[in-house]
């Protein structure tokens, strides 16, 4: 995801939300967390399986951080060159860790990071409901825009993810979603537009979603998926499609994820959009409450590179992995 392909959205008004966010510093101090990371393979019983629907596996790693507030991991992004990840989680943190890959862009390590609060636009940590941060997009500048469930709303943060403003423009105009079924997925598109999906939806699979601009009202569409399926993170592809990762979970099924594209063209006010599926992730295949998605172009010129990261619910019997695949175009 390239902060280039979200320049239109630094208009008049963006621009003085994110002059208020830099106001802002921080008095909040990081702390240093070693990752432990353990490969893991794509089919447990079959390891040199690489092949999952359109995508190639290239890596994975189950992370472990010995610090009770270091999990629930729910948005994710990748500097263009792959040196780092951003990470939020939805108990009100932010991780920075250093990836390290091969010349052709295969994951093969991580590093050292740091946990540090999500602050509000007060400059405080956030807590409570106020802390659960569900979807993480580049922003105009470097920075980010956080996407918050509980309390429903879009927040710029800057690059240092020291400060945040007030809401984005657009988003008060969204109307409340049930508890725990706020912002979920917020993506930056081409044209400078936010698609934010929720998971407020029906038993068909119809999805509230909006397209957020610099200038209000939200406008409504419909995000639908696979009957079970909630969506979950979204993500930009260099032509202008979406990427949306989507999640169910049963007792008879266990957990499940899929990916899905969403053609540029279709995103427009009142549409009703539907991904045409590229992979699945079922059991017995390496899978969890996978909420996290990123994209970008692959160093060696071979298509784009996907990064899947899962929400271990801070439970003993969930994990924590980071997944990497190839889509060729």
């Amino acid at each position: 995801m390239r902060a280039s392909r979200v320049a239109p959205f630094a208009c008049r008004a963006l621009h003085a939300a994110i002059t208020a966010a830099l106001l802002a510093t921080a008095a909040w101090p990081a702390r240093a967390l070693d990752v432990l990371t353990t490969a893991v393979a794509l089919d447990p019983a079959d390891p040199a399986r690489t092949r999952l629907g359109r995508l190639e596996y290239l890596a994975g790693f189950q992370l472990t951080l010995h610090d009770e507030r270091a999990g629930g991991f729910s948005g994710l992004v990748v500097t263009p060159d792959g040196a780092s990840a951003t990470i939020v989680s939805d108990r009100g943190h932010w991780m920075r860790v250093p990836l390290e890959h091969d010349a052709a862009g295969r994951l093969t390590g991580v590093g050292a990071t740091e946990l540090v609060p999500l602050l509000n636009d007060m400059g405080e940590p956030r807590e409570g409901r106020q802390g659960d941060a569900e979807a993480l997009t580049p922003a105009p500048g470097g920075g980010f825009v956080v996407g918050m469930e509980n309390r429903a709303g879009l927040a710029l943060y800057r690059p240092d993810l020291a400060a945040a403003s007030a809401p984005l423009a657009g988003a008060r105009y969204i109307p409340p979603a049930p508890f725990n079924r706020g912002f979920e997925a917020v993506v930056a598109l081409a044209d400078g537009r936010l698609l934010v999906l929720t998971e407020a939806g029906g038993k068909d699979g119809s999805h509230q979603a909006y397209l957020v601009g610099p200038e209000p009202p939200a406008l409504g569409l419909t995000y639908v998926t696979e009957s079970g399926f909630d969506p979950t993170d979204a993500a930009l592809l260099p032509d202008g499609d979406v990427l949306v990762l989507e999640r169910m979970y049963s007792l008879l099924m266990g957990a499940n994820a899929r990916i899905v594209r969403v053609a540029a063209a279709a995103i427009e006010p009142g549409a009703t959009l539907q991904g045409e599926e590229i992979a699945r992730l079922s059991p017995p295949l390496t899978v969890d409450n996978m909420e996290g998605l990123a994209v970008r172009a692959a160093p060696d010129g071979n298509g784009v590179l996907l990064y899947v990261i899962s929400d271990n619910n801070f439970s003993a019997l969930q994990r924590t992995l980071l997944l990497q695949f190839r889509l060729s175009e």
